[in-house]
């Protein structure tokens, strides 16, 4: 069932409007056989209740996808003798951890393609998931190279795996039902390879085993991994990709100060952007000034034709 989609989302409360309207937008492009909605338990009933119009929505408690409290029990395990323990940012993991539980756990798997997609993110156009060959599209940015994200991923796919020119953090990506079952091989057989027992923590294991190895050790506080840049590099390796099939993307999110408007959304359809994100620095109320709007548009403009051989020297520097 190629043609329908799973689409799965982790959300806190203050996005409930956002995740709404996305769900709206997204039903009008795809075929979607089932919007799977993650929250905190204290949230499940607001969002029911404001879902409820949506055919096929599923609202799950965090805790029924990973357990929060066994989780913060194994960051203790595995984390808690670094150095700045205590500014380890547990919730930030713990959401990118529940993306992954969900995808990987097998009571989920289905014939269906899936896509994770950002709870602060709204659709502007349709996005080209997969190919006619049901491979998934590779998308990238020039915003989000954060070095860090790649010595994490090095620990899991293998010290000489391959990384792509342009970063996966798009805020979706799209995953069929064969790379669902080797991301969780891959899992599986890293824990085993540590000697961690396999249960339904699996995922959050080998993460957290992942970022506790020594060549993580020096910085507990910085933000160390990313799904999406996991996911995507994980497939230009697994499946021999060429880097070159990766697309690049418009977004507009690292410039959003305010609600845009219908021409501000309207230049933005038309020059081809695909979503926009509002982020917790977005302030309700105001509406997007047309200076950081416009200096979005111009930076996507030049950045990209720079970007590879930035990336190059930025990666000349790491020692891995």
């Amino acid at each position: 069932m190629i043609n329908n989609y799973i689409f799965v989302t982790v959300s806190l409360i203050n996005d409930l409007e956002a995740v709404s309207y996305s769900i709206y937008k997204l039903n009008k492009f795809y075929n979607i056989s089932k919007y799977v909605v993650i929250v905190p338990k204290i949230d499940v009933k607001p969002f029911r209740s404001k879902l409820c119009y949506f055919k096929n929505i599923e609202i799950l408690s965090e805790d029924e996808v990973c357990d929060k409290s066994q989780f913060l029990n194994l960051c203790n395990y595995f984390l808690k003798n670094k150095d700045n323990y205590i500014s380890f940012r547990k919730s930030w993991y713990y959401q990118q951890i529940l993306k992954l539980s969900y995808v990987l756990d097998e009571k989920h798997f289905s014939d269906n393609n899936l896509v994770i997609w950002d709870a602060d993110t709204i659709p502007i156009k349709k996005i080209k998931l997969f190919d006619k060959f049901n491979q998934p599209y590779i998308y990238g940015s020039g915003y989000e190279y954060h070095n860090p994200y790649f010595f994490t991923i090095k620990n899991l796919l293998g010290p000489n795996s391959s990384l792509l020119n342009l970063s996966c953090i798009t805020q979706f990506v799209a995953l069929n039902l064969k790379i669902r079952k080797d991301l969780r091989k891959l899992l599986l057989d890293f824990n085993s390879k540590y000697g961690i027992e396999n249960n339904h923590f699996f995922v959050a294991n080998a993460l957290l085993k992942s970022l506790s190895i020594p060549i993580n050790s020096s910085s507990i506080i910085e933000s160390k991994f990313s799904e999406y840049e996991f996911i995507g590099n994980f497939i230009l390796n697994k499946y021999k990709r060429s880097k070159k099939e990766q697309k690049r993307i418009k977004f507009f999110r690292n410039y959003v100060d305010g609600n845009l408007n219908i021409i501000q959304k309207s230049i933005l359809y038309f020059l081809d952007y695909k979503h926009l994100t509002y982020e917790k620095k977005y302030i309700y109320g105001e509406n997007q000034s047309y200076l950081r709007f416009w200096i979005c548009i111009l930076r996507d403009l030049s950045i990209y034709k720079y970007f590879i051989n930035i990336k190059k020297i930025i990666f000349s520097r790491i020692d891995i």
